[in-house]
């Protein structure tokens, strides 16, 4: 027999789905991103990970090494990245995590071009910017 519903119940359901199913996409882009900034701590002698979150414009510009999120959306990052910032900080407790624009300079660099300096972004180009996530453990 099935369990009798009230009109909150069914009025809420459609909501609380939607929910479930953000979380269930938030905690896998979480768990991605955890995963690549294992790999690299294990097996690069970088101290930084950076995560392109909008890889659809950026596709083949990031160096082997960097991790491509193979298609989530863009907007879902932009709606969510508080709270994906605020399970990364949970996870990498004492590490420095930080929204950045970053871009390929000439030399085939990356830089975050809002720390760069003056004498470095001349060599930059401004058409290759994308923003992601950086963890940083140095």
């Amino acid at each position: 027999m099935p369990t009798p519903v009230s009109r909150e119940f069914l009025r809420g359901l459609k909501i609380k789905r939607d929910d479930e199913k953000r979380i269930e996409k938030m905690n896998a882009i979480v768990r991605e991103i955890y995963e690549g900034a294992i790999k690299v701590a294990e097996l690069c002698i970088d101290t930084k990970y950076i995560h392109d979150i909008d890889p659809q414009r950026t596709r083949g510009q990031l160096p082997v090494g960097y991790h491509d999120i193979h298609g989530l959306e863009y907007q879902f990052y932009k709606d969510n990245i508080e709270d994906i910032m605020y399970s990364l900080e949970v996870l990498f407790t004492d590490c420095s995590i930080k929204v950045a624009n970053m871009c390929r300079g000439r030399d085939g660099k990356i830089y975050d071009s809002s720390t760069t300096n003056a004498n470095i972004l001349s060599l930059i180009n401004k058409d290759r910017t994308f923003e992601c996530i950086v963890i940083d453990w140095s």
